[in-house]
């Protein structure tokens, strides 16, 4: 397990650093775009709103990159929200099956 740990603290090479950049920003687009897009765009007929604010998005854009394009491995499992089921990494989905 130190050793592990000890593997992914080390330094992130830059163009790997780059593109974890590239991805935390189009994460952070499409996250705002679907809350904007369910709260301004999409017909709503008794006017009530998706929960969810693009402000709480961009917080937690950067961790969520980190976690699940560099940290996380198959076994591992995250939990978004204390109340929400843990859930398998999007990417590993297929192959854990």
């Amino acid at each position: 397990m130190r050793d592990w740990v000890t593997n992914r603290m080390q330094r992130i090479p830059p163009d790997e650093l780059h593109m974890l950049g590239e991805l935390e920003r189009k994460v952070l687009w499409l996250a705002s775009w679907t809350i904007h897009h369910a709260n301004h765009v999409r017909e709503s007929a008794d006017g009530l709103k998706v929960g969810g604010h693009q402000a709480s998005s961009a917080s937690l854009a950067t961790i969520m990159t980190a976690l699940y394009f560099r940290t996380l491995r198959l076994p591992d499992r995250i939990a978004e929200l204390p109340r929400h089921p843990v859930f398998p990494r999007p990417a590993d989905a297929g192959e854990a099956r």
